[in-house]
C-alpha cells in the first residue's frame, strides 16, 4: 500500500526521470512505523519536526529556514504524508536530512577570490566538492564573483557570455606583452580589467623608481583595440593597478575621436584624485612608493592633471568620489569620456540578474580570503548579503576577526576555512585552500 501510493505521489510531482530517481533512492531509506497518535516527519539528525499533520488536515510547518534554509520541498512530502494517513493508521517516517532535502535543494555559490591564493572560480569548484561528497544531488549554481578587482575579466565574461580578444600592448614599465580582454557575445561591449595590461603583478618587486616609471599605456591600448574591433561600449575594472600616473599613459594611447565612447568604470574605490586622501597618499605605498619624497612628486602630478583635465574638458573631477582609483585613471576616464562609476559588485550583480538566479535558492555560500568589519564597507560578500534578502547567507574566509559583528549585520555564521595554528604561508598555497574550503562545506552540510 505505501509504495502504490509513493508511485502516485512520484507521478504527481516529480519534473523529471531524475527526479523520481532521487526520490525512490529516499524512499528506500525510509523507516514506516505505525502510530496512533499524530502522524510527524522528524529529521534524525538534526532532531527537529519541520513539519506537522493535524487532524483536521490543514498542513503546517514550523518554519527553520532561518536556521536550515532549505526546506522548499516541504510542501510535496506534507501532502505525500498526509495522504498517506488518510485510511490507515498514521505512520511516522523517519528522513534524514541529506536522503531527502538536500539532495535537491538549491546552493548558490557566490565566492570571491582568496587573493594571492586562489580565483573565484577555483574558490567555487573546491565549495562544489565538498558538497557533493555528501549531497551528490544538490542543485549547485556556480556565479564566479568580481568587484571590478582580480577575477574581473573572468567573471563579466561569464555574465555577458564573451570571448577572450588577446592584444600586444605595453606593460607598466615599457616592455611589450601579451594581455586579454573581452567582447560580449553580441560584439558591442567591451570588457577590460586594468590589472591585465597595467597591473601590479607586471612590474615585480615594487620600488620607488618602478612607482613613479608606471605608465598606464597598455589600458589604453586596450580600449583602442577594443574600439577598433566594433566596441561600442567598454566596461573596465580598475582593481589592481601598478601606476599613479592619473591616467595619462592610457591618453597618449587615444585621440579624441575615442572620447564619445561611453564607460563604465567598476570600482568601489570612493577617494578622491589628491590630498591627504587622494591616489597618491592612500594607495602608491602598496605601489612600491616607501618614501615622502616619491609620494609627494605622485601627488604634485596629479594636481597637474586635474588642471590640464580642467583645461581640456570644463570639467572638475579631482574631488568627484572615484577619481583617485587606479592611481588617478577614474579621473582620466571621468574627464575625457562619457563615463560613470558603478560599484563593481553591483554591476556585476545586476549583468547576471542576481535577484532572479536566487529566487528560489534555499542556501547562499559567500566568501573572501579574510573577513572582519571593513567587509561590511562596500566589500562583494556584503554587496551579496544585501542582495540575498531573506536567504540563508553563510560566509567563509582564510581568516575572521569581529565575527559577531558580521553575524548580526545578517550573515546566518561565518566560518574560517583554517585550523589554528596555521601558518600564513601555509594558508596561501592553494592545494591547502581548496582542501579546506571542501572540508568546511562538508561541515557546514553534514
Amino acid at each position: 500500500f505505501p509504495i502504490y501510493l509513493y508511485c502516485i505521489f512520484l507521478q504527481r510531482y516529480c519534473k523529471s526521470r531524475a527526479e523520481s530517481s532521487i526520490l525512490l533512492e529516499c524512499y528506500a531509506e525510509m523507516q514506516l512505523i505505525f502510530c496512533k497518535d499524530n502522524a510527524k516527519i522528524r529529521l534524525s539528525e538534526r532532531r527537529k519536526n519541520l513539519f506537522s499533520i493535524p487532524s483536521d488536515r490543514n498542513l503546517s510547518k514550523r518554519n527553520t529556514e532561518k536556521e536550515y534554509g532549505f526546506i522548499h520541498q516541504s510542501n510535496k512530502i506534507s501532502e505525500f504524508i498526509h495522504f498517506s494517513c488518510q485510511n490507515t493508521a498514521h505512520l511516522i517516517y523517519k528522513i534524514r536530512i541529506k536522503s531527502y532535502l538536500c539532495k535537491i535543494m538549491k546552493i548558490i555559490l557566490a565566492i570571491d577570490s582568496f587573493k594571492g591564493c586562489l580565483t573565484s572560480k577555483e574558490a567555487e569548484s573546491a565549495a562544489e566538492k565538498g558538497i557533493k561528497t555528501n549531497f551528490p544531488h544538490a542543485e549547485i549554481v556556480k556565479l564566479p564573483m568580481s568587484d571590478g578587482g582580480e577575477g574581473m575579466l573572468d567573471a563579466f565574461l561569464f555574465a555577458l557570455r564573451g570571448k577572450r580578444i588577446t592584444a600586444k600592448v605595453h606593460a607598466p614599465l615599457g616592455n611589450i606583452i601579451e594581455a586579454e580582454y573581452g567582447i560580449s557575445s553580441n560584439g558591442t561591449t567591451a570588457i577590460i580589467e586594468m590589472a591585465k595590461a597595467s597591473g601590479l603583478p607586471l612590474i615585480g618587486d615594487p620600488n620607488d623608481d618602478k612607482a613613479l616609471q608606471a605608465s598606464s599605456l597598455g589600458t589604453g591600448e586596450l580600449i583602442a583595440d577594443a574600439i577598433n574591433n566594433g566596441c561600442k561600449k567598454i566596461i573596465i575594472g580598475l582593481g589592481g593597478s601598478a601606476t599613479t600616473d592619473a591616467g595619462e599613459g592610457m591618453l597618449k594611447a587615444l585621440n579624441s575621436s575615442y572620447f564619445k565612447i561611453p564607460i563604465i568604470i567598476a570600482s568601489d574605490v570612493t577617494a578622491p584624485l589628491y590630498g591627504t586622501n587622494g591616489a597618491a597618499y592612500v594607495f602608491s605605498a602598496q605601489k612600491g612608493a616607501s618614501k615622502a619624497q616619491t609620494i609627494e612628486i605622485l601627488d604634485n602630478r596629479l594636481r597637474a592633471f586635474a588642471e590640464k583635465a580642467y583645461k581640456d574638458t570644463s570639467r572638475h573631477v579631482e574631488d568627484m568620489p572615484g577619481a583617485g582609483a587606479a592611481g588617478g585613471m577614474g579621473a582620466a576616464l571621468l574627464a575625457y569620456f562619457n563615463a560613470k562609476i558603478m560599484p563593481g559588485a553591483e554591476l556585476y550583480l545586476n549583468l547576471i540578474h542576481y535577484a532572479d538566479t536566487i529566487a528560489d535558492a534555499d542556501l547562499i555560500i559567500t566568501g573572501e580570503g579574510a573577513s572582519d568589519r571593513q567587509t561590511l564597507m562596500g566589500k562583494l560578500p556584503q554587496r551579496i548579503l544585501q542582495a540575498s534578502k531573506g536567504k540563508t547567507v553563510i560566509l567563509i574566509a582564510g581568516r575572521i576577526a569581529d565575527k559577531e559583528t558580521l553575524i548580526k549585520a545578517g550573515f546566518h555564521d561565518v566560518i574560517c576555512i583554517n585550523k589554528k595554528g596555521l601558518t600564513e604561508e601555509e594558508m596561501l598555497k592553494p592545494e591547502t585552500a581548496i582542501k579546506n574550503i571542501s572540508n568546511t562545506m562538508r561541515k557546514i552540510l553534514k
